[in-house]
Parts: C-alpha cells; sequence; structure tokens
C-alpha cells in the first residue's frame, strides 16, 4: 500500500494545521484516511509478535500505520513536521496532535461552550453568514458531547442578534410556531429581505427628492440671473435702465417622444426631467457665494482708484483702507473667477465710501476684499439694482440717481475710471512709511523677529506689509537652528500575530531592595496580545538569561518563535553574548534612536503603569517597602488579565484563547486565615493562623502568603484554603515613608553584602545576648593590613607650574592649613571608611562604640514578633579635631532611624527640661566672684542610660550582624542616639 502523489500534491498545497483550524482539520484528516482505508492506523496500536507467531495481520496494520502516519505529516506546516516527526506510529501521532490542539474532552467542551453562549452577530457579516457559522458551532459542540436541545438552539440564536433586532427579538420569543433551529433561522432570513428591500427603496426615494430639489434650485436660479440684469428705466440715450415685464406664459403640452434630453441625449424627456447626474459647466460648478468678473482686474491700478465694469457680479476692491466697516470670513468660502479662468480667495466683506469731486458721496455695501486682485471694481449690475443709473456717453460714464448726478468718470486706458478723491492721500503718511524694500521677505522676517510664514501672510492680506499680498519665504537656517523641535511620533504598525514583536526595558535601580534581592525589573511585552512577563533582578547584566528565559517558556508555549525584539540601547542589550544570540535565533533588533524613549513606548507606559499601581498598593497595605517586588509581580498578573486600550478583549485571552477568571483575586497585603492543622496543641489547636497576602503562586494554583511557623519564625508559604478579610490591613509605618522613589543610576554601584562581608565580618552571637562575653573582632581586624593602606594611600600631587610672583592679596597660611586640613574626607559608609587610608582608625572607632553597646546591655536579639516593624539604623562617622584644626580622634556613632518611629506605638512624648543660659551664666558669676573652684564632666553615650518603656525593634548594625542569627532583631532596652525619646529618657 502506497500513497499517490497527487494526494501528497493536494495535502501539501491545502490548508495546514494551526492553532485556528483544528475542528476543520481534523475532520478532513479523518475523512481522508478513511478513503484510503488507513483509517485503522489512528485508532490502533500493535505490537510486533514474537518469532513463530501469525504476523498477517500485524504486517496489514503496520502498512496502514506508515501509510496513516506520512499523510498526518503532510498536512502539517514545516514546524510542526518536525516537532511530530519523532513519533514512530500514527496513533501516537495522532495523540499528541490531539492533545495539544485539540484539548482534553472536558476543556474542549467548556471552551466550546464558552464561545457558543458569549458569541453575537458582526456587523459586517449578513444574516446568512451569521447563522452559517452558529450551525458548525452546533456541529462542533455536539461532536464534542454536548447534547443541545431544539429549544436551546433557538434560545442561543435568538441571543446571538443585534441590539437593532430587539423588534425581531421579542416576536421570536413570543412565536409558539418555532420549534427547531430551522425555523428561527427563516424567520430571521426573512426579516432581512425585508430591511433590505425596504432600505432600496428609502435611498430611492432620497434620491429622487434630491434631484427634484436640484431642478427647483436652477430654475429659480436663472430667474434671478434674468432679474439682476434690469435695472431702473431712464430715458438716457445709451444708458443701462428700462425695466423688462415678467413673462408669465403658460406652456403648451408637447409630445415628449421625439424629445431629445440635453443632459443625456436620450428620447422621452427633457433635460430638467433627467434622472440622470448633470453635465457641469465650469460656472455652474461653482457655489452660490462665487464672483465672476471681466479680464480687467487682472491690469494693475493705484490703490484708490475705481474702475467702472459692466460683467462683475459683485463690487470688489484689494485696498483694505477703503473700509468703513469690515468683517472677515471663513478661509476658501469665496472665490472670485476672472475671464482668463483663474481665480483668487476673498479674505472679508465690507462697506466701503466713494467721495466723488461734485462732492456726493456714495456707499457701497457688501463690498469684497481680495488683495491679490489688481483693480477695485464697481459693479454696474448691483447699482441698476438699487435704482440707480448709468449711462454712457462717448469717452465717459455718469451715475444717476431720480434723476439727479453722483458722479461720473472718465476713460482710462481704455477703462472706465470713477472720478473719486484720492482719500489715502490726507492719511497721515507717518502711520505707514513705504519704502523700496518693502517686498523683501528677508528683511520683512527679521523685522518681524523671525515670526512664522503664515502670520506673515496674515499681516500681507491686511495690507500692513506694503504692496505684497502673499509671502513665500525661503528657508531661514537661524529658524532652523532656534526653532528645531522633535519629529511628531506617527502610531506604530500593530504585529498581526503572537511573537511578532516583543518589547522589552528594564527599570531601576530602586533605592531600596526587594526581599529577594532584586534592585531592578525587566519587563517583556507581546505587540500582539500585550501579554507582559516581569522578572526581578539583581543586576542589569541579567538581562540575557531573563531574556533565554522567556524565550524558550514562549516559544515552547505558543508553537512559535519571536520575531523581532524592540529594546532601548542600554549596554545589556548591546553585549557580544546578547547579539550572538539574537543573530542564532534570526531575531530582527529593533533600536531606539538614542534620546528618545518614545521610540519604545510600550515598554516605557508598561514601567509607569506598573510603579503607579505598586505605589498605591503599598500606600494601601502599608507593608515595608522591601516588599515591592512581590507587589509588582502581583500587578502583572492582573494586568495580563484586565482589558487594555491597545486590544480589543484581555492580554490573557488573546495569549490563550481562554477567558480570564477573576474570582480569585483578594487585595494585596490584606489580613487572611489559612488552613493550618499543624498547630502545638494538636486537635486542640486553632485551625487558622493569620497571614498576608503577598502575590499568586507562579507554579500552584493558589496564593503565596507571609506568617509564622511552628518555630516562631517569619516565612513565606503557599496555600490555597484561606479565608481573606479584604478590608483589613497591618498596622505599619505612615504611608508617607512608604513611597517608592527610582533614583538616578549613580557612578557608583551600590555596596553588596558580600563586598562588605570583605572588609566587616560579623560578629559573635555573644553580642547579642550580651552575656559577658568578649566579641569577636579578629576577623574584623584580619581584614585590614596597614601595609596595604599605606600602598593605597595616595601620593600627593606635585604641580607643574612654576613660581608664582606675591600678589597683593595673598592667602594665610593658617587658611592654607584648613584647607589641607580638608582633604580628609569623612565617610557616609562602613564600606566607605574600611576601603580608605584611614581604614585603622576607623575599625577602632567601630569597635569603640559596639563595646559601649555591650557594656551598657542596649539590647538583646530576638525573633521580630507578628505585624511589628523594626527601626532602621546607620553609622555616623566624623572626625574630631582640636583647637588648632589638627586630628583629636575617630569617632563612630550607631544612631537609629527615629523619623521611622510612628507616635503612639513606639513613643508617646518627646519633650525632656534644658538648663537656661542665664543660670549657667550665674554660677560661673558666683565662681568667679567667691574664688572657687569649678569642675565639669561629660557623661558618655549618655542616651545609652535612659530606660525605654516602650517596645521598640531595631536591625542589627551593619557589619555586625551575629553570626547564625541574622535574621533576628534587637529588642532595645536601653534609648540609643536617634530614637525620638531618647532625650526625654535620658
Amino acid at each position: 500500500m502506497s500513497v499517490s502523489k497527487s494526494i501528497i500534491d493536494d495535502l501539501n498545497q491545502g490548508e495546514k494545521l494551526s492553532l485556528h483550524n483544528w475542528d476543520m482539520w481534523h475532520r478532513k484528516v479523518r475523512y481522508l484516511l478513511d478513503n484510503e482505508g488507513v483509517l485503522e492506523g489512528i485508532e490502533k496500536h500493535m505490537t510486533e509478535p514474537k518469532s513463530g507467531e501469525v504476523r498477517t495481520e500485524y504486517d496489514a496494520w503496520k502498512m496502514k500505520d506508515k501509510v496513516a502516519r506520512v499523510l498526518l505529516l503532510s498536512s502539517m506546516p514545516n514546524p510542526l513536521i518536525l516537532r511530530f516527526e519523532k513519533f514512530k506510529h500514527a496513533k501516537q501521532l495522532w495523540d499528541a496532535v490531539k492533545l495539544e490542539f485539540g484539548g482534553t474532552s472536558t476543556t474542549r467542551l467548556r471552551q466550546l461552550t464558552l464561545r457558543f453562549e458569549g458569541y453575537k452577530k458582526r456587523p459586517e457579516h449578513t444574516m446568512r453568514e451569521h447563522l452559517m457559522t452558529m450551525s458548525n458551532m452546533i456541529s462542533e459542540l455536539k461532536a464534542a458531547g454536548n447534547n443541545m436541545t431544539d429549544e436551546q438552539e433557538v434560545q442561543a440564536v435568538i441571543c446571538s442578534l443585534p441590539k437593532s433586532w430587539d423588534h425581531m427579538r421579542l416576536n421570536l420569543t413570543h412565536n409558539d410556531n418555532i420549534r427547531k433551529f430551522e425555523d428561527v433561522a427563516r424567520h430571521v432570513e426573512l426579516e432581512e429581505e425585508r430591511l433590505i428591500s425596504e432600505k432600496g427603496t428609502e435611498e430611492a426615494f432620497v434620491v429622487s427628492s434630491e434631484v427634484q430639489k436640484k431642478h427647483g434650485k436652477r430654475k429659480r436660479g436663472k430667474s434671478d440671473v434674468a432679474s439682476s440684469s434690469t435695472g431702473a428705466s431712464s430715458s438716457k440715450p445709451s444708458g443701462f435702465g428700462g425695466r423688462k415685464k415678467k413673462k408669465n406664459k403658460q406652456e403648451k403640452r408637447k409630445d415628449k417622444s421625439k424629445m431629445i434630453c440635453y443632459n443625456c441625449e436620450q428620447l422621452g424627456h427633457f433635460a430638467r426631467e433627467c434622472t440622470k447626474p448633470k453635465k457641469v459647466s465650469a460656472q455652474s460648478s461653482c457655489c452660490k457665494s462665487d464672483v465672476y468678473v471681466s479680464s480687467c482686474a487682472l491690469l494693475a491700478e493705484t490703490f484708490s482708484t475705481w474702475t467702472v465694469d459692466s460683467a462683475a457680479t459683485d463690487h470688489i476692491t484689494r485696498d483694505i483702507y477703503a473700509f468703513v466697516d469690515f468683517r472677515r470670513i471663513p478661509a476658501g468660502s469665496r472665490h472670485i473667477y476672472m475671464g482668463n479662468n483663474s481665480k483668487v480667495e476673498v479674505l472679508g466683506i465690507g462697506t466701503c465710501e466713494l467721495v466723488f469731486n461734485s462732492g456726493h458721496k456714495l456707499l457701497l455695501h457688501d463690498v469684497l476684499y481680495a488683495p491679490e486682485i489688481r483693480r477695485s471694481l464697481v459693479s454696474v449690475c448691483l447699482l441698476v439694482k438699487l435704482g440707480f443709473c448709468v449711462v454712457f456717453v462717448g469717452t465717459c460714464v455718469e451715475l444717476y440717481l431720480n434723476d439727479c448726478l453722483i458722479g461720473n468718470g472718465y476713460l482710462k486706458d481704455n477703462f472706465m475710471i470713477l472720478d473719486t478723491i484720492n482719500y489715502s492721500a490726507a492719511y497721515d503718511s507717518s502711520s505707514y512709511v513705504i519704502s523700496d524694500n518693502d517686498c523683501d521677505v528677508k528683511k520683512w522676517h527679521a523685522r518681524l523677529c523671525h515670526i512664522g510664514v503664515d502670520r506673515m501672510n496674515r499681516l500681507a492680506k491686511d495690507g500692513l506689509l506694503g504692496l505684497a499680498a502673499k509671502f513665500n519665504l525661503p528657508t531661514c537656517e537661524h529658524c532652523l537652528a532656534g526653532k528645531a523641535i522633535r519629529k511628531p511620533f506617527g502610531k506604530a504598525i500593530r504585529a498581526t500575530s503572537p511573537l511578532q514583536l516583543i518589547h522589552s526595558d528594564i527599570c531601576g535601580p530602586m533605592n531600596v531592595r526587594a526581599r529577594h534581592g532584586g534592585v531592578y525589573f525587566i519587563t517583556f511585552i507581546d505587540d500582539y496580545t500585550r501579554y507582559s512577563q516581569v522578572y526581578l533582578i539583581s543586576h542589569k547584566s541579567d538581562a540575557l538569561s531573563c531574556f533565554k528565559s522567556y524565550m524558550t517558556l514562549v516559544e515552547n508555549q505558543l508553537g512559535t518563535t519571536i520575531k523581532a525584539l524592540r529594546t532601548d540601547r542600554g549596554r545589556e542589550y548591546l553585549s557580544d553574548e546578547f547579539k550572538r544570540l539574537c543573530d542564532e535565533k534570526g531575531i530582527v533588533r529593533q533600536l531606539t534612536i538614542p534620546g528618545t524613549p518614545q521610540q519604545n513606548g510600550v515598554a516605557e507606559r508598561r514601567n509607569r503603569t506598573l510603579l503607579e499601581m505598586v505605589r498605591s498598593m503599598m500606600a494601601q497595605a502599608k507593608l515595608p517597602i522591601s516588599f515591592w517586588g512581590d507587589a509588582l509581580l502581583t500587578v502583572a498578573y492582573v494586568l495580563n488579565r484586565v482589558p487594555t486600550k491597545s486590544v480589543s478583549t484581555t492580554p490573557y485571552k488573546l495569549w490563550t484563547s481562554r477567558k480570564p477568571s477573576l474570582v480569585n483575586l483578594r487585595p494585596w497585603g490584606s489580613m487572611a486565615y489559612v488552613l493550618d492543622s499543624s498547630h502545638k496543641y494538636g486537635k486542640l489547636g486553632p485551625r487558622g493562623k493569620k497571614c498576608i497576602f503577598i502575590r499568586y503562586s507562579e507554579q500552584s494554583k493558589g496564593y503565596v502568603f507571609i506568617g509564622e511557623d511552628l518555630s516562631g519564625t517569619v516565612t513565606e508559604f503557599e496555600a490555597r484554603d484561606a479565608t481573606f478579610l479584604e478590608e483589613e490591613f497591618p498596622r505599619q509605618r505612615e504611608v508617607s515613608t512608604l513611597e517608592l522613589f527610582e533614583l538616578v543610576p549613580a557612578t557608583k554601584d551600590i555596596v553588596s553584602r558580600e563586598e562588605l562581608e570583605q572588609n566587616v565580618s560579623r560578629v559573635d552571637d555573644s553580642w547579642s545576648t550580651a552575656t559577658g562575653r568578649d566579641p569577636q573582632l579578629g576577623s574584623v581586624a584580619s581584614d585590614y593590613d596597614p601595609q596595604e593602606s599605606q600602598q593605597r594611600h595616595p601620593e600627593p600631587r606635585k604641580s607643574a607650574r612654576g613660581k608664582v610672583p606675591r600678589r597683593r592679596f595673598e592667602i594665610e597660611e593658617g587658611e592654607c592649613f584648613l584647607a589641607a586640613v580638608e582633604d580628609i574626607i569623612e565617610p557616609r559608609t562602613v564600606a566607605d571608611a574600611l576601603s580608605s587610608p584611614e581604614a585603622k582608625e576607623w575599625l577602632a572607632a567601630l569597635k569603640e562604640e559596639m563595646d559601649s553597646m555591650k557594656k551598657n546591655q542596649v539590647w538583646d536579639l530576638v525573633v521580630l514578633p507578628p505585624w511589628r516593624k523594626t527601626v532602621g539604623n546607620k553609622w555616623v562617622l566624623k572626625v574630631k579635631r582640636k583647637a588648632d584644626g589638627s586630628i583629636d580622634r575617630y569617632k563612630a556613632r550607631l544612631v537609629a532611624k527615629g523619623y521611622t518611629q510612628v507616635e503612639g506605638v513606639d513613643y508617646e512624648e518627646t519633650f525632656s527640661p534644658v538648663v537656661r543660659f542665664a543660670s549657667i551664666r550665674i554660677i560661673l558669676a558666683l565662681v568667679a566672684s567667691m574664688d572657687l573652684e569649678l569642675y565639669q564632666m561629660d557623661v558618655k553615650t549618655a542616651f545609652l542610660n535612659g530606660e525605654l518603656d516602650k517596645e521598640i525593634y531595631m536591625d542589627q548594625p551593619t557589619g555586625f550582624e551575629a553570626k547564625g542569627e541574622e535574621h533576628k532583631v534587637c529588642k532595645l532596652r536601653r534609648s540609643i542616639y536617634g530614637l525620638k525619646q531618647a532625650s526625654r529618657q535620658w
């Protein structure tokens, strides 16, 4: 048995198996295998019989198995062939493909049911296509084991109808004759046909009405034109006047069978009755507001002269100063068409006053302002409509009103010019000076302080920049240098499939390490689904390992590969190892332009969203700041399950093809009682212990809590049986102290614990118990080498300059000495102190301070009780100097961070009595007057003698943590410097 070449060719050219066509693919494959007689190959599996047994049945099955395997692999794309060719038998191959693409029977049925119940008709689909889709979905449900009733099918179709079909949905619901899917489908299709026919009738009616309106307007337009050409009658010899009587003759009926339409050139109707689109002439294509003038407007004349034009439909001027009343109109709303088919734009309308030499004044209303026209025109047609009589006699023109001569004009250069007073000569010449360089664009541009060309053109149209009506400003290099702006960022092209483009960015460092050591976090966001993955990292160099883990995870889950990666130009992304990995995997790198984070806006915006939500959650929960990593992972979990503006649904649904479930979400940091049967009292002990919810489990179906175990140690653990108190949060420090900031990366890296241990070892357990044993500081002292310190001491810099003669104002020797003394820089941390040239002195100062703490039995090492917060501490290192400025000694002081204390919990009152300076002066005066001996004293570490009346827990001093008890804290017995109540307790 063999497979024909035609079948293999059909499979290679046909539709291949993918994530979205399993339902149809497995049907086609089963039909094909059945047709070839090898369906048995995927339904059963046989083992090779032992020697001597009958092999007939096995050989037949083996041939079918071989053919079925070839057909299955031929119907897959190349990546899936490479993935599934490891299965040597057809049934194994079929089961593996069915498990990955079809899922289990239960999950498959659940997916199909949820999809069917939420399906709605799409606007782009016809009702027939919609019903076909629902029919296919019903068939798939029945094949998966869902035996739907006819009534359920009818209800599903009714619920899937759009909102505009509410009336039809109501009718179908109350129709008892609809019993099956075919019944409701027939009613729905008939309703759609009815709606389509009604819509076509309405559109035809609207078109007919619009055609009739156009005919009516055109007829009225013709009568208007006819009436506008008439004017008042006059007895003058050759004037524009005389009224025509209106004709009102009724047209006789004519035979239209031989009439030819001038519009469509067909018989049977007139052009005014034609339903075809009208032929548009050059003049009729213009709007009603357009104006026509003769070609005389193209020849230039002075501003103040007015030309009589019998072809102009409106009064027009180019002189802004001719108006006594003026208003602007929207740009592009009106135009003036010239005799040579050119046009100019009208910028405004107003009233102009003409003063004739005879003394009469003429007000022209609705005069159009067009700076680009070359002459000011007076329309004869408008004057005649107003009752004027315009008479042309030889080379003169006369204007009459009620047989009274208003003004006249004369012929000049073949144009009739009205004899008016030159009003512009009466204006003050100082208000505007016309020079020879008025039209010099560059000079005007410089005079106006390099304003834009649009604003210059507005000034020119108003006539404020001389004769120029419009400027074409050449490229100004000074504006390019002074007005350079960032180019706008257009909308990016979105990916069309998962893993086609991945956005990534690193955010940090944070000013506080997360509980698990992270200082940064890196995000990977899929552009198509916007599904993101967040990793906490300690160094930026961990970006490569995170990307490898992410790539392996997503490519294995989705069965496809990453096509492109978009990042900024951080060093962690530009390393040779990162570039080599992308080259090997065929990943296209998309790097942003330096200083342009907008090109990686998806990742940048995600970082902002993450931190905003983390700050809000920590402000509500009031947990220690080191829990920001847990809050961040919680936010990333939730963001994948909520909708965004970028995608039509949730990222989780696009990523997994399943709707997310939100029933397990709980407020972060809230209290919960977790089931715990391992109590020390056994069956008589409580069954639930109080814990804090800190994040969702990544590997289990449950939550991650933090709470105490049987030994009293605070640990984190996973559990699913919990009852949440969603409105209760642990009482910790104030919200203002829990703000999370992102620091600017410094030139020096954060000192790690390993680096600190190289300089300062931890003190023995005797420090915590304060039992009287001497602290073991041998390891601390052994880390310091005097010779090494001398080798690290920088040599004094020798100046290469020659001798400088003394000047009048010299620097005193004492000032020079103090300047030299200031070269010793006081360290800010223990690590800086022990890495400085004065490491030996600073180490002795640290030991002296710790000896004082031990001697006064300041604290006991205990396990931090639940729901209590420790007070931080820091080392303050100072250089004590003598009166002459020389070094007296090196002083180290362990100071508590009192600003983290909470009033009412850690302290009550802080005030303490102090002595008045007047009292001290009186004592000194008595000693001097009575010649007495005065003794003064200083109490060393005075505050350590104060007894505390509140329980205060403090972190162990940096570098002096007790070995084996690093998890414990210091319970203060006495006050130390920095506490709010230290002075009062002393």
